[in-house]
């Protein structure tokens, strides 16, 4: 089951209205332009962020989500005007389950304005209405605080570390599980 993202308006406190819409293809140069831009803040944790800093690599990054590769479902660009400033993403998708993840990332410019926790809500919605989710689950590098602190702000719960879940950067690195299970993901959209 999928529907297609409403685009959804997130005004900014300092001013100005920012879009949270599906990508597409044509968005490869602007998404390679954010990541390439930023690359030490989102490569920091991200390991997909290297592979996207050019246009060929943006490409391949938002390609297996528009073709639903893997499990991912969904790739949203957070706009500013014409300037891709962030995202957020649902991917391992598991139907069976009713589970997804979601994820999301946003330029240092733009952090601190709550932007990326209205993206979030917006993106869990639509996993909720569109996918039937019941269970969401996002996961964050044990020394990503910032992603923790958002992902409690959002009403997930931890589950756990998974140590030396991943290699990023050459380095096996821990990883933190949180999840929000079915009535806590409607009152995280409701608080």
């Amino acid at each position: 089951m999928s529907v297609a993202f409403a685009p959804v308006e997130l005004p900014r406190p300092s001013g100005g209205v920012l879009l949270l819409r599906e990508a597409t293809l044509g968005d490869a140069h602007a998404f390679a332009a954010l990541v390439a831009g930023d690359l030490d803040h989102l490569g920091e944790h991200l390991p997909w962020a290297a592979g996207a800093a050019t246009p060929e690599g943006a490409a391949a990054f938002l390609g297996r989500y528009l073709r639903r590769e893997g499990g991912r479902v969904l790739v949203l660009l957070l706009l500013d005007g014409d300037v891709v400033v962030g995202g957020t993403a649902l991917l391992g998708h598991d139907p069976a389950a009713d589970a997804v993840e979601v994820g999301c990332w946003i330029a240092t410019d733009y952090e601190g304005e709550g932007l990326v926790r209205r993206a979030c809500l917006a993106t869990i919605a639509h996993a909720r209405r569109a996918l039937g989710a019941h269970r969401l689950v996002w996961t964050a590098a044990a020394g990503n605080a910032r992603s923790a602190a958002l992902a409690r702000r959002l009403g997930f719960r931890p589950e756990g570390r998974r140590r030396h879940a991943a290699v990023h950067r050459g380095r096996r690195q821990d990883l933190d599980g949180f999840s929000l299970i079915g009535d806590e993901i409607d009152a995280a959209l409701a608080g």
